[in-house]
């Protein structure tokens, strides 16, 4: 009879994991509220306050690591995927064992946290894609780099004698990317305040919603976007930084909401030609599933790799 239960309960476990691997695949964007609550708790959260930035009082979270991160000033910011705004409170509330409810614009900024700087924006399993490979001395290049978080996140992970180049066009995030290297002390963090575009003009057209949404390609918001005219970083501009950095490991999160499939060969091609031993470009593929393998297979490059970890396309490149 114990055999029979031990059976009974092993077969239900193995069916639950499958369960969650099914039904969790795509939740990189509202992952299951037990997941949610160990990311929290994963921040290693020491206080949570606010601050004034350019004029206005913003959401602070300072960790027991010592950093402090910096978010939105309204809870229209929040991307609560699958929750309420209440309950995203209630569980952040829980999980620091506060005795008040967390403000909106702190709760925006935690499970901003949560989503980018812990688990990065993963799927089941729940592995940190984007800056998982990083090691101390490498160049890591944050494409659309929002508020930062994920470029704090290399910086520490490629110490001093790395280098973190976080491209980033618009200018509210640009402002947070800003004091946050300010207050971090991280000097191997270098802002550049453009759009990354195949374009080799020094100037792009640009969308944007009133939510954050941004694209080269208004089609890929939405028709409310507004049109502003923005400076431009071209692949020849960002190879020529790589090669001056001189770094045999050079790992890059493209994410351009619809551009990547025309920035990555031409990126690819152009780090090739300038001797780059090891390149690692992670993009996002909601845009672009269809298309990208087609892409790399016509590219006929030689020692590239390609891995799927949903919602990430990991493209390798050793070159010999």
């Amino acid at each position: 009879m114990k055999k029979i239960k031990l059976l009974y309960s092993y077969a239900i476990s193995e069916l639950s994991d499958k369960f969650n691997l099914l039904s969790f695949m795509e939740s990189w964007s509202f992952p299951p509220s037990n997941i949610l609550s160990l990311a929290i708790k994963n921040i290693n959260i020491k206080s949570v306050d606010y601050m004034e930035v350019d004029g206005c009082q913003t959401a602070r979270v300072e960790t027991y690591d010592g950093l402090s991160f910096l978010g939105p000033v309204k809870k229209e910011e929040l991307l609560c995927g699958g929750f309420s705004l209440r309950r995203i409170k209630k569980l952040i509330t829980k999980e620091l064992n506060l005795d008040t409810l967390v403000g909106d614009a702190q709760a925006a900024l935690i499970h901003n946290l949560s989503l980018r700087y812990i688990l990065e924006f993963s799927s089941y399993p729940y592995w940190a894609v984007r800056t998982s490979n990083l090691r101390a001395g490498d160049t890591f290049v944050d494409i659309g780099a929002f508020r930062g978080y994920v470029s704090i996140k290399a910086s520490l992970k490629v110490g001093s004698e790395g280098k973190v180049i976080a491209i980033e066009p618009i200018e509210k995030n640009i402002k947070f990317i800003k004091e946050q290297k300010k207050i971090n002390n991280l000097s191997q963090l270098e802002i550049i305040e453009s759009v990354f575009s195949i374009s080799e003009t020094n100037e792009v057209d640009f969308y944007r919603t009133e939510n954050q949404a941004n694209s080269e390609v208004k089609e890929h918001i939405n028709a409310n976007a507004k049109k502003i005219v923005l400076s431009s970083t071209s692949i020849t501009d960002l190879s020529n930084r790589i090669k001056d950095i001189g770094s045999t490991r050079v790992i890059i999160s493209l994410t351009t909401n619809g551009t990547e499939v025309d920035l990555l060969i031409p990126l690819l091609k152009s780090l090739k030609e300038i001797k780059t031993p090891y390149v690692e470009i992670i993009i996002p593929i909601i845009y672009i599933k269809d298309e990208i393998n087609n892409v790399i297979e016509k590219s006929r490059i030689d020692n590239i790799s390609v891995t799927l970890r949903y919602p990430w396309l990991i493209v390798i490149m050793a070159n010999k």
